[in-house]
């Protein structure tokens, strides 16, 4: 699966005010999610004595595909395809089984928050960098530190998304529905 093929079908299941023409929405689910992530995250240290717990990893997967639909929406709104950054997940994955800059999963979140800090400071102000892609680059080092893949994360995203579209649930609150 290419990003841009990740992208077509994120869309499929995008249902919000003027999509199109909508910048706003997605910039504040991202920052939602993001938000839910760094809360996991604070959890990890508050709660599990600073060991990441299968099922708290699984819950930060899950986080990083519901942030990795919102990037995708973004760029639409952008008319930037996913592409413009990488064309398959396959070469984010393999670029950073190297490491990467950042030793750990707490560091990581708070890169994840500045750079989505960066692409609301464009939004508000109009300008078009695509500050976007250094999100999904920081997305892609989290979910790399989670032991996961960036194509794994985002076909789950869209089976969960799918599910729900045919359970007619799509619209709502909560994680679980």
């Amino acid at each position: 699966m290419t990003l841009d093929e990740y992208q077509q079908q994120a869309l499929k299941t995008a249902s919000y005010p003027n999509v199109g023409s909508n910048l706003t929405y997605p910039t504040l689910g991202l920052a939602g999610e993001v938000g839910e992530i760094a809360n996991s995250v604070k959890k990890i240290m508050r709660d599990d004595g600073g060991e990441l717990t299968p099922e708290r990893r699984e819950s930060l997967l899950a986080e990083a595909g519901d942030c990795l639909w919102y990037c995708a929406v973004a760029a639409h709104e952008l008319k930037t395809p996913l592409s413009t950054g990488w064309q398959h997940f396959d070469s984010i994955d393999s670029w950073l089984d190297g490491g990467g800059p950042y030793g750990d999963l707490y560091r990581l979140t708070l890169d994840l928050q500045l750079a989505l800090s960066d692409f609301i400071e464009e939004v508000v102000h109009r300008r078009h960098e695509h500050r976007i892609f250094h999100v999904i680059e920081v997305l892609g080092e989290f979910i790399h530190k989670l032991g996961g893949t960036v194509e794994a994360v985002a076909r789950a995203n869209l089976a969960k998304l799918a599910d729900r579209a045919e359970r007619g649930v799509i619209h709502g609150a909560g994680d679980n529905r």
